[in-house]
């Protein structure tokens, strides 16, 4: 891959992140260290890569659901559109 599209592909991602500012976990994901760190990696790349929108971060923040079942939910609406 040339290196003008890696430095595009790198200038969206960090675009992406900073709309959404602070990626934190929702409360349901907070139950011991690992399980928030892995849910955390999880959220970034999610936003990172587009998958999960600014408005759904704050959806899932919101929902009190835990981020597996969260995202299950969004695959599901997604693969019915």
């Amino acid at each position: 891959m040339p290196s003008h599209v890696r430095s595009i592909i790198k200038v969206e991602r960090k675009n992406r992140l900073s709309k959404v500012g602070p990626i934190n976990p929702s409360l349901a994901d907070m139950n011991d260290a690992g399980t928030e760190l892995t849910t955390a990696r999880e959220l970034t790349a999610a936003i990172a890569s587009g998958q999960l929108t600014p408005d759904q971060h704050d959806d899932y923040l919101h929902s009190g659901t835990a981020w597996s079942a969260y995202r299950r939910g969004t695959l599901a609406l997604r693969g019915a559109a």
